[in-house]
C-alpha cells in the first residue's frame, strides 16, 4: 500500500507540474482573421498583437508565458517563421525552410523545445514525417529527423530525441516493420540487413527524468506478443553498430524485456513514475507496473491511475473553456498558456 500511494503522489506532481498555480492567471492565444490576438482566459484583456494582414497560424506560446511564436504567410511555400513578444513587438522573422528541404511537404505542427528553439513537423510521404528545430533568433537547424510521424519525443535533457519508423528508415512495404531511432541511429532490435525485423510499437518512447532510459511497448506480429522494453540509448554504450543504406544501427543496451501477454493489441501509454514503469491502454485503465530495477512486471491496483484524474480533467476543462472563448470571439487556431513550463536546459 505505501508503495502504491508513493505512486499515485508523483504521478500526481507529475500532471500538476503544467496546472496554474494559486496567482497565476491563465491567457490564450489565437487567430483571428489574419491577425493574432491574446486574451485572458475570463475573456478580459482582449489584444490584437500583429496588423500585417498575412494569414498567420500555429500560435504557441513561450514556456515562460512572455514570448509568442507563429507561422506566417510569405512567398517561401513553407511561410516564415515569426516570434514576438507577448505585446506584440517583433524579435524575429525569417524563412524556416527551404522548398523540399530535408523532404518535409508542408509544417503541420510547431511547438517550443526549450526557452531557445522551437520544434515542427510536417509530411514527408505517406508514411513518415520530418521534425526540425531551429534557434528562434537565428533560425540556425539545431537537428532534423525522418521517422514515423507523431512519435518523435525530446529527451528531458535537451540533448537526444527518440522515436519510431519503418526498418530501412524512409522505406515503407507491407514486409517491412518498425524500429526505434534515437538521433538518427536506428537503437532497436537488432537486426542486420537483409534480415527483417518484426516487430510493430504500441506506444511512443518514453524517457526517463534522468534520460538514461527509454521505455516503450512492442509487439511481435509473428506472436502476437506484447512486451514492455526498457533500453540504455547513450551511444557510448552501444553493444554494436553497422551502416547500411543511409542511417547508422547503433543497438542500446536492452535492459528490461518482458513479455505482457498477447491481449493488448492496441495503443498503450507509458508513465515513468519516479524508477517504476506504469502501463495503461490509451486513455483508460491501469494495466501493468513494472519495476526496472527488479526485473519485475505485475498487474497495476485497480486505482493506479486515480490520483491522475483531478488534474486531467482540470486540464480538460481549461482547454474546453479556451475553446468556448476563441469560439465567441471569433478566433480559430489557439495555444492556452497556464503557467511557467518546465523545459530542458538551454
Amino acid at each position: 500500500m505505501r508503495t502504491y500511494c508513493y505512486i499515485a503522489l508523483l504521478a500526481a506532481q507529475a500532471v500538476l507540474s503544467g496546472q496554474p498555480t494559486g496567482t497565476t492567471v491563465p491567457k490564450v492565444v489565437f487567430v483571428k482573421g489574419t491577425e493574432i490576438y491574446s486574451a485572458s482566459l475570463d475573456g478580459s484583456n482582449i489584444t490584437q498583437l500583429t496588423k500585417d494582414g498575412l494569414r498567420k497560424d500555429l500560435p504557441k506560446w513561450s514556456p515562460e508565458g512572455s514570448r509568442i511564436a507563429y507561422m506566417a504567410a510569405s512567398p517561401n511555400p513553407f511561410g516564415e517563421f515569426t516570434l514576438i513578444t507577448s505585446t506584440g513587438k517583433r524579435l524575429a522573422h525569417f524563412p524556416l525552410l527551404s522548398e523540399g528541404e530535408r523532404g518535409m511537404r508542408w509544417i503541420e505542427g510547431l511547438d517550443w523545445l526549450d526557452g531557445n528553439h522551437v520544434v515542427f513537423w510536417g509530411s514527408a510521404n505517406p508514411w513518415n514525417c520530418t521534425e526540425v528545430a531551429v534557434d528562434v533568433m537565428k533560425g540556425d537547424g539545431v537537428f532534423g529527423h525522418l521517422g514515423t510521424c507523431r512519435t518523435f519525443v525530446r529527451s528531458p535533457d535537451g540533448k537526444s530525441t527518440a522515436y519510431w519508423g519503418p526498418e530501412g528508415m524512409g522505406f515503407s512495404s507491407d514486409e517491412r516493420r518498425e524500429s526505434l531511432y534515437v538521433d538518427d541511429a536506428d537503437v532497436y532490435p537488432q537486426v542486420v540487413y537483409p534480415q527483417t525485423n518484426s516487430l510493430q510499437f504500441l506506444s511512443k518512447p518514453v524517457w526517463s527524468a534522468d534520460s538514461q532510459r527509454v521505455a516503450l511497448v512492442d509487439q511481435d506480429v509473428n506472436t502476437g506478443i506484447t512486451s514492455l522494453t526498457i533500453l540504455d540509448p547513450k551511444p557510448e554504450h552501444a553493444t554494436g553498430q553497422r551502416k547500411s543504406f543511409d542511417y547508422l544501427a547503433k543497438w542500446a543496451p536492452i535492459l528490461m524485456h518482458a513479455p505482457l501477454g498477447s491481449d493488448p493489441d492496441e495503443g498503450m501509454e507509458v508513465q515513468w513514475v519516479g524508477n517504476l514503469v506504469l502501463l495503461s491502454k490509451e486513455g483508460g485503465a491501469a494495466l501493468f507496473l513494472a519495476d526496472p530495477a527488479h526485473g519485475t512486471v505485475q498487474p497495476a491496483p485497480a486505482d493506479a491511475l486515480q490520483s491522475l484524474a483531478e488534474p486531467r480533467a482540470q486540464a480538460a476543462q481549461l482547454k474546453s473553456k479556451a475553446e468556448d472563448l476563441v469560439r465567441k470571439l471569433g478566433g480559430s487556431d489557439f495555444d492556452i498558456w497556464t503557467g511557467p513550463q518546465p523545459t530542458a536546459p538551454n
